[in-house]
């Protein structure tokens, strides 16, 4: 295998582990999410669903997770070979493999803080959206009770006008 191979092979393993991480931290996210609505919601029906959504996207988070440690392990394989074949290269390839690290971990840090802004904004947009739904049902339910009291106010006189009727045909028998 040329020292090509060998380098696009750690690379690959590299960003391997960068997107196994990134995927697991996704479907974290997800959870989290689907758990805050699952906790703030008014449908039970919906809230089971949020609660299934949050503990499939654990399990698949979990997943990432497994992959990411078996990616680690290639990794660190792959860094013991090329240590091993190379000693003089060593040096070399932990600068790179240093580098390619402290860089995914920025970018990790970076996306942990946008999915924190994205669960809180999400959080307080379901929190709006149930206040919003519980002031349109109690209009609803205003309007409904009108409705209802302008019904049997109609109905009441109709059935009040229907019984002078017939008195009045009863008395001019």
């Amino acid at each position: 295998m040329t020292d090509s191979k060998k380098d696009r092979g750690l690379l690959e393993s590299v960003l391997d582990v960068a997107k196994a991480g990134a995927d697991e931290l996704v479907d974290r996210t997800k959870a989290v999410i689907h758990d805050v609505a699952a906790n703030i919601g008014n449908d039970p029906e919906e809230n089971a669903r949020d609660r299934a959504d949050a503990a499939a996207a654990r399990a698949r988070a979990e997943g990432h997770k497994t992959s990411y440690q078996g990616h680690m392990k290639d990794v660190d394989a792959q860094m013991n070979s090329a240590l091993t074949e190379a000693k003089s290269r060593a040096s070399e390839y932990a600068d790179r493999a240093k580098a390619e690290a402290e860089r995914l971990k920025a970018e990790a840090s970076r996306m942990a803080d946008r999915a924190q802004e994205g669960a809180s904004k999400a959080g307080q947009d379901m929190q709006d959206a149930a206040q919003k739904m519980g002031r349109d049902a109690s209009d609803a339910a205003g309007r409904m009770k009108d409705t209802a009291s302008d019904a049997a106010d109609k109905v009441s006189q109709t059935a009040k006008d229907t019984a002078q009727d017939v008195k009045n045909d009863l008395d001019r028998s």
